[in-house]
C-alpha cells in the first residue's frame, strides 16, 4: 500500500503505485485488449453464475446420490453381519448345550465309577474276610 500523502505537506512526491516500467512486462498474450478484460458484460457475468450455479447444483445432486448409494451399502452390510452374527450366536448356543450334556454324561460315569469301585471294594474285603476265614476254619477242623 502506498504511503499516505498529507496534502498539507506538498514536498514530497506521491509513490507510484507500479514501479515496474511498462516495457519490462510482457505482451499479453490473447488477442483481446487490456480493457475487455477489465469489465465482463453483465450478461456473460450472469451466464457465468447461472452456468458456475449450474453446475454446482449437479456436483451436489452427485454428492448426495453417491452418498445415498454408500448408506445403501452401508446398510445392506449391516443386514448381512447382524445375519452371520445370528447365526454364530445360534453355533454358541448349540455348542454350549452339546458341552453340557458331555459334562453331564461325564459326571454320569464319573459315579458310575465310583458305585463300581466301592462294590468292587466290598467284593475284595468280602474275598479277603473268606480267604482269612477259610484256612481257620480248615485249620479247626
Amino acid at each position: 500500500m502506498p504511503p499516505v500523502v498529507n496534502p498539507m505537506d506538498m514536498t514530497k512526491k506521491p509513490t507510484p503505485l507500479h514501479t515496474t516500467p511498462i516495457a519490462a512486462l510482457p505482451a499479453p498474450v490473447s488477442d483481446h485488449t487490456i480493457s475487455s478484460k477489465k469489465r465482463p458484460s453483465p450478461v456473460d457475468t450472469n451466464d457465468a453464475m447461472t452456468l458456475k450455479r449450474q453446475k454446482n447444483t449437479d456436483a451436489a445432486r452427485r454428492s448426495r446420490m453417491r452418498k445415498a448409494l454408500k448408506m445403501e451399502a452401508l446398510e445392506k452390510r449391516v443386514a448381512e453381519l447382524e445375519d452371520a452374527n445370528k447365526l454364530l450366536l445360534n453355533k454358541v448356543t448349540d455348542a454350549e448345550i452339546e458341552r453340557n450334556s458331555c459334562q453331564d454324561k461325564v459326571d454320569g460315569h464319573r459315579h458310575t465309577i465310583e458305585a463300581l469301585e466301592k462294590e468292587l471294594a466290598t467284593a475284595h474285603k468280602a474275598l479277603l474276610d473268606e480267604s482269612q476265614a477259610s484256612p481257620e476254619a480248615s485249620a479247626t477242623t
